[in-house]
């Protein structure tokens, strides 16, 4: 511990030096570039050997470069350079990797791969469809219309076994928010068989871009109708139709949506005496120009219960049918006081004879004037009783008869009493009366 300060001075200036040294006389260093991309040279060389090229090892290296510190400092990953030229490779598909430096010539550079290694193939070339999918959410009420693709082919050229690999080529569009038609351009791209996009394989296409015209169509709500036609089997009647679903939301041009209000469907019934359970196919029910908005949707389940129920004749009194939209001017009367009406209960579980106050029965005046008409009788009870044929009665209708009315001036009341005028003889009596004096 003798003379101990001293020997701190002794550190503090051996430090001061080193430092002072080192800055003074630029010492090598060594820095590491990582993920530099090599370069290729002369690839035209395949094309007229009809080959293609995949590269197997060396696309990217790390390269480290050698110098005095003071030029490392300046030196940045984009100064790198590493090329191969494929006019050289050797008979194993190798090429060596060539390293420059741009900003200085006064460092040495190396890499972890110094061979760039590829394999060969024939190339070859096939014609692809372009298809069409699009992302993002329309505005609310529109949904897709057509969607066309110029040009709906490609070509697309690389080499044989990644031209196996592709199962379609497509495009991808945003539609989000869009309510009208619009066109734009998208990029094509290769999937396999698995919708996977084909990324590690070099192919080309013939047209790197592509038109796309989206149509945007409005939607509209309908029922789904279900017509039974045909008769069942002898002492069989068919039971009210149930189907899912019933309404379906629709798209199309405007013109084809103006015409459809409903989707029917007719079902032939005839000959059958058991409960029909069937799945129908909506597709062939639609009109031209018109699509289901909701994809899920392709089928209508039906049930139909086919009942053997005995049919009972009912008496409906016309003092039991509903006059409906006759105007006020107008009073009416039946030419007849019942008609029969030959009907089933809806439901194999209600029994018991109909009534005729059970049909709740109507007809509508709003189109009759004054005469005696045929009019078909409506039911209101559809759902719990059947009517098996259409029924119809007579009514006369005309306008209502109006009353004379006829007013008088009441008396006068006078405080002062009536004076009874006297008559005045005739100009002949006076004379008779001056003929006797």
């Amino acid at each position: 511990m003798k003379n101990f300060s001293l020997k701190i001075l002794a550190i503090v200036i051996g430090f001061a030096v080193w430092v002072l040294v080192n800055n003074i006389d630029d010492p090598v260093r060594t820095t590491t570039f990582n993920n530099i991309e090599v370069t290729l040279e002369n690839e035209s060389v395949f094309n007229e050997l009809n080959k293609v090229y995949e590269i197997k090892n060396g696309g990217t290296i790390n390269v480290t470069a050698k110098g005095k510190r003071s030029v490392l400092r300046r030196i940045k990953a984009s100064d790198i350079v590493a090329k191969a030229d494929l006019s050289q490779m050797s008979l194993t598909n190798a090429v060596e990797i060539r390293l420059y430096c741009r900003s200085s010539e006064s460092v040495t550079l190396s890499a972890d791969v110094n061979m760039l290694t590829i394999s060969l193939e024939d190339k070859a070339t096939a014609r692809f469809k372009v298809d069409a999918s699009t992302i993002g959410d329309l505005a609310p009420g529109y949904a897709l219309g057509n969607i066309t693709v110029q040009p709906s082919l490609v070509r697309v050229s690389g080499a044989q076994s990644q031209i196996d690999r592709i199962a379609d080529v497509r495009v991808q569009v945003d539609v989000e928010g869009a309510s009208e038609n619009f066109k734009t351009t998208a990029v094509p791209k290769a999937y396999d068989s698995k919708g996977k996009e084909i990324t590690d394989a070099k192919l080309t296409f013939s047209s790197e871009r592509v038109r796309v015209d989206i149509e945007v169509n409005d939607t509209k709500e309908v029922p789904v109708v279900i017509n039974i036609e045909g008769k069942p089997a002898n002492g069989y009647y068919v039971m009210p139709a149930e189907y899912e679903p019933q309404t379906i939301t629709i798209t199309g041009s405007e013109a084809a949506l103006k015409k459809c209000d409903s989707i029917p469907i007719t079902y032939d019934v005839t000959g059958k005496k058991e409960k029909v359970y069937e799945v129908i196919e909506l597709a062939d029910w639609l009109p031209a120009g018109i699509s289901v908005v909701d994809e899920s949707v392709t089928t209508i389940n039906l049930e139909i219960d086919i009942s053997k129920q005995k049919l009972q004749t009912v008496a409906l009194y016309t003092e039991d049918i509903e006059i409906k939209n006759l105007e006020d001017d107008y009073t009416y009367e039946f030419t007849v006081s019942k008609v029969d009406v030959e009907a089933i209960w809806a439901n194999d579980d209600m029994t018991g004879a109909i009534a005729s106050g059970d049909l709740n029965a109507y007809i509508d005046c709003s189109q009759l004037g004054e005469g005696e008409h045929t009019v078909q009788v409506k039911f209101k009870s559809e759902d719990k009783i059947l009517v098996e044929a259409e029924v119809t009665v007579s009514i006369r209708i005309q306008l209502k008869e109006t009353e004379a009315v006829v007013t008088t001036k009441q008396p006068k009341t006078t405080v002062e009493p009536t004076v009874e005028p006297t008559e005045e003889p005739e100009q002949e009596d006076k004379d008779k009366e001056e003929e006797k004096e």
